[in-house]
């Protein structure tokens, strides 16, 4: 697929798979998952954050050596949304989307600072500053100093700095509701992003450790040195994944109890571990392997 793969989104309505490859040639492939046909989508410089619209099917494509947003209908490029914070350095630019309230967060390490992005009317609505600064810390890891999800029925955002150890939650007012120490945790090994928002079950996960959204509280904690893929509500299970010495395994756990109920290793891989989007509708899980550039399709089922 390239010349790297560093992020997977699936379409709305899954028919398509968007691949992102900033190493090289700053692309974005658009994949049809049934035929495999592959389109170019023209984007900025360093494109390192995806999202899509589920209403609309619009495609937002943060660039980070631009300080932009690419919004594409399709594959068309509908305009650009020029939000003011340039990147020149590995600190990666990154993000997530309320969709409920069309409202897409780009985090800019290098800056300092997280935007909130009015998609509806394509303009900047807020900046929440007061993150320590990131420097640049070259170490071949594909994750961001900020990492950012989003409770889309509280229109809550969750923001994980990983320089000060901290996780702050703010309301939709941009108010900060509670920042909570991670210090004492421990995210050894961990060089993706790990902040991750499930919706139907009112957890936040860093890493293995689940908070409650409501609580703002830590609540329980998965195997070590797994991470949250997705949450599959049919079989009533999460899928988690752990990326361990060149190995990726796929693991069935309780969402309840945490326990794993089944495990499986699925691929190998080099140098970076992989980047995963699971689409638990069709029950496709899409792999992408960075220094291969390849993505590896399964399908799956759970006993």
């Amino acid at each position: 697929v390239g010349h790297c793969v560093e992020g997977l989104q699936l379409s709305s309505g899954g028919s398509y798979l968007y691949v992102q490859s900033r190493l090289g040639n700053s692309s974005v492939y658009r994949y049809s998952v049934s035929s495999g046909d592959r389109e170019s989508l023209n984007v900025g410089g360093w494109p390192t954050g995806m999202d899509v619209d589920q209403g609309t099917g619009e495609l937002f494509v943060a660039n980070h050596f631009n300080g932009t947003v690419d919004v594409f209908s399709g594959t068309t490029k509908m305009t650009t949304i020029d939000h003011g914070y340039k990147s020149s350095t590995h600190d990666l630019s990154t993000t997530t989307y309320d969709s409920p309230a069309n409202r897409l967060y780009v985090a800019v390490p290098e800056q300092g600072v997280v935007v909130a992005i009015d998609t509806s009317s394509r303009t900047v609505d807020h900046v929440l500053s007061g993150f320590p600064v990131a420097d640049e810390d070259e170490e071949g890891e594909n994750a961001s100093k900020y990492q950012l999800a989003v409770d889309t029925s509280r229109h809550e955002l969750w923001v994980y700095t990983v320089d000060d150890d901290r996780l702050r939650v703010y309301d939709s007012s941009y108010d900060c509701l509670k920042s909570i120490d991670l210090s004492s945790k421990s995210f050894s090994g961990y060089t993706v992003n790990i902040l991750r928002y499930v919706s139907g079950l009112g957890r936040v996960f860093v890493g293995p450790y689940a908070y409650n959204t409501s609580s703002k509280s830590y609540e329980d904690k998965l195997g070590a040195g797994q991470v949250v893929v997705a949450y599959d509500s049919g079989y009533g299970y999460l899928i988690t994944a752990t990326a361990d010495g060149g190995t990726l395994s796929i693991h069935a756990v309780d969402p309840d109890s945490l326990a794993s109920k089944g495990t499986k290793e699925i691929t190998t891989y080099s140098f970076a571990p992989p980047v995963l989007e699971a689409d638990t509708d069709d029950r496709k899980l899409y792999v992408g392997l960075q220094v291969e550039a390849k993505v590896l399709k399964y399908g799956y089922s759970i006993d």
